[in-house]
């Protein structure tokens, strides 16, 4: 059996990121997808590899594939979590970001679908909870700084905020678009544990104003469906469609 060679699967996901950040997704999938096929069964790269390739599949509009490879990516890493007998901060962390990305594509399925509470918005309200769990058990795990703000909790609230406003507490999806913004400032910051640690202060500052930007947009959907009013609960809709 050939042995996996953890540099070039490295390599792959790296060119993976690459593309995605420039929006060139079908060449973002071929990468994910290699790295994917290449990696070992059940392990946490084949779990990376899956839900990036769950990412670039549904920013091109294959909700079917994003959807089973988003699963996948959750089953594995769920599954590492629970074999471990004391939990990591990188085993929730992974966990987490793969309850993400099943939550978020559900979450746009169902704005899709209905304008009231069905089973994906069930679903995206029950994965992006454990998501936010998740995180909030790494973070005692860390040291420093990342013992209270992680990059991947900034990534998540605005998305947290959307499902809560539209199919769960108003209340509570207020709450987290107000912490989205407050935690912007703190988008890929050097004090937290980078994800690119050759990031420009150009694309740092990018970050912070996306984050605060999403952010904001949370409140304002929140606020925009408080009254109980048909026109207004349209347009809630389609901003919310507008913003994820």
């Amino acid at each position: 059996m050939e042995s996996f060679d953890k540099l070039k699967f490295e390599n792959l996901m790296s060119a993976g990121v690459a593309f995605h950040n420039k929006r060139n997704f079908n060449e973002a999938l071929k990468s994910t997808l290699a790295a994917y096929e290449m990696s070992s069964p059940n392990t946490s790269e084949e779990g990376r590899a899956a839900r990036d390739s769950a990412a670039n599949y549904d920013r091109i509009g294959e909700s079917f594939s994003a959807s089973l490879y988003a699963y996948i990516a959750f089953d594995i890493h769920s599954e590492i979590l629970k074999q471990l007998e004391s939990p990591t901060r990188e085993a929730y962390r992974e966990r987490s970001a793969s309850a993400f990305y099943v939550g978020s594509i559900c979450l746009r399925q169902a704005i899709s679908q209905s304008h009231t509470k069905n089973t994906a918005s069930d679903t995206a309200l029950d994965f992006l909870t454990i998501s936010r769990s998740d995180i909030k058990e790494a973070k005692p795990l860390a040291a420093g700084i990342n013992k209270y703000v992680d990059q991947y909790e900034i990534n998540g609230l605005r998305r947290n905020s959307i499902a809560e406003t539209l199919y769960g507490s108003k209340i509570k999806g207020f709450k987290l678009g107000m912490l989205a913004v407050g935690l912007s400032c703190m988008s890929e910051s050097p004090r937290l544990d980078p994800r690119d640690e050759n990031m420009t202060i150009f694309n740092r500052f990018k970050s912070k104003t996306k984050a605060f930007m999403g952010g904001s947009a949370a409140v304002a959907l929140s606020v925009l469906n408080i009254r109980r009013s048909d026109t207004l609960n349209q347009l809630s809709f389609k901003a919310a469609d507008k913003i994820l």
